[in-house]
């Protein structure tokens, strides 16, 4: 095969600035099929694929590559899904510069392969083209609970169907798909991209039921009586972080859970001219890039205790909200806010690094007498999520100091044996991918438990 030398990656259509602020349009356009292929003969085929290490997932990077330079979308599609089931999805919320892009070999000489936009393309294609029919399957006569319709949940409830198992999934809200619907913004994952992958769940041996609440419409116990042989938990974390300082009960502060799920609901949301995000994750760079994409924001800060090179969003997602007229004050802290007559005053301290940390990254500290004043309309707290109090009240299971559930790391099972979990409800907020990944996994773990292998 021809082989593309080219140091840099093939260029990719985008939205300018001016286009991407007046709506919630997607801003990666992908590549066409011509695009798709000469990225993909930058592929070196390596002996030695530290790509497939990089990926969460471990998908099969150069197989499925390989087969797509040959001409075998579809086998190259069967390749992801060995491994991934949610690739259309992963393909366009990865941090790939963190994970299989940012182990390519080829960032030695250059640009790594754009192996997300591949996939995405590669993915794309196939969803287009799948049956709403559901395959030939010899089904089990067993039944399986799914709690939660989040990536891990989905991830768990197509992996289980495929295996041919009967299975309902219990969602708290009236739709599905947990952080995927709520939780990422429409510009980053287009609703007709995840309906897509959503309508997967309508098969004929899965069942959905929202407006279900765990731990008050149903438990444990009345789903083991009503006959179900297995149960994974996906619940994700839910409940929002805060930071413990004066002033936070002011009503001009908002989490980013709850303003991303009313901005994705389409709820009439009005926080002014001026809006501060506290935080550095990818929620906090949701927040603030959906923010100054609604009527009347004219200014987002985001503000985060460590440096830019410390935040865990995606690098990609960090340099668009720059480039999209948010400004970063890093190291710095709020240690207070002050509201009055509709506008609150965030008193901030300007912080240093000192030694490095057991995470690697070094820790700060306050500086004294650097204490500063900065002002909005409204404050989005992005500072991290935790499970709910009621997972710690579920006998059936044990969690750990920080009300996590606990698992068998190989397994995903919990202390009942019937039960499984996975997602940000055991490892704590997390990715997409490495929910996926969780849900997968415990599929395949109750499909040995249900059969005794």
């Amino acid at each position: 095969m021809n082989v593309n030398i080219s140091k840099e990656k093939t260029k990719v259509k985008t939205l300018t600035i001016e286009e991407r602020l007046k709506n919630f349009t997607e801003i990666v356009k992908g590549y066409d099929e011509s695009e798709a292929i000469n990225e993909a003969k930058r592929c070196l085929n390596c002996k030695d694929p530290r790509c497939v290490l990089g990926c969460p997932a471990h998908n099969n990077i150069p197989m499925f590559i390989k087969q797509f330079i040959e001409g075998d979308i579809e086998g190259s599609y069967n390749t992801i899904q060995l491994t991934s089931n949610l690739s259309s999805i992963c393909s366009r919320v990865c941090d790939q510069s963190r994970q299989c892009e940012g182990a390519c070999i080829r960032n030695k000489t250059g640009e790594p392969v754009a192996i997300g936009l591949i996939e995405r393309y590669i993915s794309d294609y196939n969803m287009a083209k799948i049956s709403k029919n559901a395959a030939e399957t010899q089904y089990f006569d067993k039944k399986v609970a799914i709690v939660g319709s989040g990536p891990a949940g989905i991830s768990c409830a197509l992996k289980l169907s495929e295996y041919g198992y009967n299975v309902t999934i219990f969602e708290a809200n009236d739709k599905i798909g947990g952080l995927l619907y709520n939780g990422i913004p429409r510009f980053r994952l287009p609703n007709d991209v995840l309906n897509l992958k959503l309508d997967e769940l309508k098969k004929e041996n899965i069942e959905i039921k929202t407006n279900s609440i765990f731990g008050f419409d149903f438990d444990v116990r009345s789903l083991k009586k009503a006959g179900y042989s297995a149960i994974f938990i996906g619940v994700g974390a839910q409940a929002s972080k805060y930071m413990g300082i004066p002033g936070e009960d002011c009503d001009n502060l908002i989490t980013s859970s709850d303003f991303l799920n009313a901005v994705s609901y389409g709820y009439d949301v009005n926080i002014g001219k001026k809006v501060i995000v506290v935080g550095g994750g990818n929620a906090a760079i949701d927040a603030a890039r959906t923010a100054i994409r609604l009527n009347g924001v004219e200014n987002v800060k985001i503000v985060y205790r460590r440096t830019k090179e410390d935040m865990p969003a995606s690098i990609s997602e960090i340099e668009d909200a720059i480039n999209e007229g948010i400004e970063l004050y890093v190291l710095t802290n709020p240690k207070e806010i002050v509201s009055k007559n509709g506008e609150i005053n965030i008193i901030c301290t300007k912080m240093e690094q000192t030694e490095v940390g057991s995470d690697g990254r070094r820790k700060v500290k306050a500086i004294e007498n650097s204490d500063f004043s900065l002002n909005a309309n409204t404050l989005i707290y992005a500072i991290g999520n935790s499970n709910d109090e009621y997972i710690q009240y579920v006998k059936e299971i044990e969690v750990d100091k920080y009300n996590k559930i606990k698992v068998d790391s190989q397994y995903q099972q919990c202390k009942d044996p019937m039960i499984f979990a996975g997602g940000d409800v055991v490892t704590g907020p997390a990715t997409v991918v490495e929910a996926m990944v969780s849900g997968i996994k415990a599929a395949n773990s109750i499909h040995k438990f249900l059969n005794k292998e």
